[in-house]
C-alpha cells in the first residue's frame, strides 16, 4: 500500500510543474491579458480581471496539492526503514549465523562495507530510482499532450503552421531521448569497470581505517616505528583510491552530460525555430505562434530536458547499483550452517542413532584455510586414532604440543570449528568428522576464568 501511495504521489508532482503552471501562464498572457487590451477599458474587461484571479487561485491550489504529494511520498517511500535498514539487518543476521569456518569465505571488510555503503547504494540508486523512472515517463507524456492541446487557445488562422511547430517539438523529443540512451548504453562497460575498481580501492582503505579505529587499545604495545609504518600503509591506500574515484566520478558525470548536451542543442534549435514563427505571426500574421504559446513551449521543453536528464541519471544509477547488488547478493548466497544442513543431520542420525557421546572418527582433520595462515586461534591437527567423549562424565583433556592444539580439539567438539579434508577444503558428508548427538547444545568457554567486571556483562 505504501509503495502505491509513493508511486501515485511521484506521478502527481509533474502535473503541477508541467501541466498546470504552463497552462496558467499561457491563458493569462494570450487570453486574459489580450482580452483586457482589446476591450479598450470597457466594463466587459472586469470579467477578465476576475479570470486572472481564478487562474492564479488554480495555481495556488495546485501548489498545495504538490506539497501534499511531496509529503505523501516522503512518508511512505520507505527508503530507510523499508529498504536500507532491512538489508543491513539481513546482512547482520547472515553474518551472525555463519559458522566459524564459513567466516573465511568473504573478508570481514566486505560485510562491513556492504552494510554501510552497498545497502545505501541499492536504496538510492536502485529502489528509489524506480519511482523517478515512472515519474519522468509520465512527465514526458504530459509535455507532449500539453503541446498538442495548445492549439485550443490559438486562433484559427493558418493551422498548418501551428501543427508544424508542434510536430517539430514532438519530433525533437522523439529523436533526442533514444539518442541519449543509446550513447549511455554504449558506455556501460566503461561505467561498470570504473565503479568496480573504485569500490575495491575504497574497500581496502575502509578496512584499514576501521581496524585502526576499533583496535586503538592495541596501539600501546606498538612502537613509534610500527605506528608510522601503519600510517604509511593507510596513506598509500588512500593515494591509490583517489585517482580511481576521480575516474569513476568523471565517467558518471560524462554519462549525465551526454543527455544534457543533446537536449541543449535541441533546445537551441527549438528557440531559433520558435522565435522565427513568433516574428512571422507578430509581423505578417502568418502562423499561430503567440507570445504565450512561445513561452509555454520554452517552459515545456525545459521540463522535457529536466526529466529526460533524470531518465539518463536513472539508467546511470542502475549501472552503479548493479555492482552493489551483486556484492550483497553474493554475501546472501553464501552457504551457512553447513553442519546443520538436512543432509548432514541425516548422515549423523543414520550412523549414530544411539550415540550418547561425542565421537571423533579416525583420521579426523582440521586444517586452516590456505588463504589465511597467520593469526589463527586454532592449530592444525589430524587424529591418528578415533576417540569418544561420553556424556555425563567429567573428562580431563590435556595437550603436550600447545594450547592451540587443545583448543582445536575442544573446538571440534563444541562445533566452533569443523573438520576439513587434508587440503583445507570443506569436508564431504562421507569423510571423517566429529559427531555429536542430535539436539545437544554445546558451548565453548575460555580456558582462563574471567570475572563479570572484566567482561562488562550484566
Amino acid at each position: 500500500e505504501k509503495w502505491w501511495k509513493t508511486m501515485f504521489a511521484m506521478i502527481w508532482m509533474p502535473i503541477h510543474s508541467v501541466v498546470v503552471s504552463t497552462l496558467v501562464q499561457k491563458v493569462l498572457v494570450d487570453h486574459a491579458a489580450t482580452s483586457i487590451l482589446n476591450s479598450g477599458g470597457s466594463k466587459g474587461a472586469r470579467w477578465f480581471y476576475w479570470e486572472c484571479v481564478i487562474w492564479v487561485g488554480i495555481q495556488l491550489i495546485s501548489l498545495g496539492l504538490n506539497r501534499w504529494a511531496d509529503v505523501v511520498q516522503t512518508r511512505n517511500r520507505g527508503r530507510t526503514g523499508g529498504i536500507r535498514q532491512t538489508h543491513r539487518s539481513d546482512l547482520l543476521h547472515k553474518f551472525l549465523h555463519l559458522e566459524h569456518s564459513e567466516h573465511w569465505e568473504a573478508p570481514d571488510s566486505n560485510w562491513l562495507y556492504s552494510a554501510v555503503y552497498d545497502a545505501d547504494v541499492v536504496t538510492n540508486d536502485a529502489y528509489f530510482q524506480v519511482f523517478i523512472l515512472f515519474q519522468s515517463f509520465v512527465a514526458l507524456i504530459l509535455a507532449v499532450l500539453v503541446i498538442l492541446s495548445l492549439k485550443i487557445w490559438s486562433p484559427g488562422v493558418s493551422q498548418e503552421h501551428g501543427l508544424g511547430t508542434r510536430y517539430f517539438f514532438i519530433g525533437m523529443c522523439l529523436v533526442t531521448l533514444p539518442l541519449g540512451f543509446l550513447c549511455i548504453w554504449s558506455r556501460r562497460k566503461l561505467t561498470l569497470m570504473v565503479v568496480i575498481v573504485r569500490k575495491n580501492a575504497e574497500m581496502a582503505w575502509f578496512k584499514s581505517c576501521t581496524w585502526v579505529i576499533s583496535s586503538w587499545r592495541h596501539f600501546y604495545g606498538y612502537s613509534r616505528i610500527e605506528r608510522n609504518a601503519l600510517e604509511k600503509r593507510i596513506l598509500k591506500q588512500n593515494s591509490e583510491f583517489i585517482p580511481k574515484h576521480w575516474d569513476a566520478r568523471d565517467t558518471m558525470n560524462d554519462n549525465a552530460w551526454v543527455s544534457s548536451w543533446i537536449q541543449g542543442v535541441a533546445y537551441c534549435l527549438m528557440l531559433l525555430f520558435g522565435i522565427f514563427q513568433l516574428i512571422d505571426y507578430q509581423t505578417y500574421g502568418i502562423g499561430t505562434m503567440e507570445v504565450g504559446t512561445f513561452y509555454a513551449m520554452c517552459q515545456i521543453y525545459l521540463k522535457v530536458g529536466k526529466y529526460s536528464g533524470r531518465l539518463t541519471k536513472v539508467f546511470v544509477s542502475f549501472q552503479k547499483a548493479v555492482v552493489s547488488l551483486r556484492e550483497i547478493a553474493a554475501l546472501f548466497n553464501l552457504r551457512d550452517e553447513r553442519s546443520q544442513r538436512w543432509e548432514a543431520i541425516q548422515t549423523t542420525l543414520a550412523r549414530y542413532k544411539k550415540a550418547n557421546a561425542i565421537v571423533y572418527d579416525c583420521g579426523v582433520c582440521f586444517k586452516r584455510p590456505p588463504y589465511h595462515k597467520v593469526g589463527y586461534n586454532f592449530a592444525e591437527l589430524k587424529l591418528k586414532q578415533g576417540c569418544t567423549l561420553p556424556l555425563g562424565h567429567l573428562i580431563h583433556v590435556s595437550s603436550v604440543a600447545s594450547d592451540r592444539v587443545l583448543r582445536s580439539f575442544l573446538g571440534l567438539a563444541a562445533q566452533v570449528i569443523h573438520a576439513t579434508v587434508p587440503s583445507g577444503e570443506d569436508l564431504s558428508h562421507e569423510g571423517p568428522r566429529v559427531v555429536t548427538p542430535y539436539g545437544l547444545r554445546l558451548a565453548m568457554i575460555p580456558t582462563v576464568p574471567v570475572t563479570i567486571e572484566i567482561t562488562g556483562l550484566p
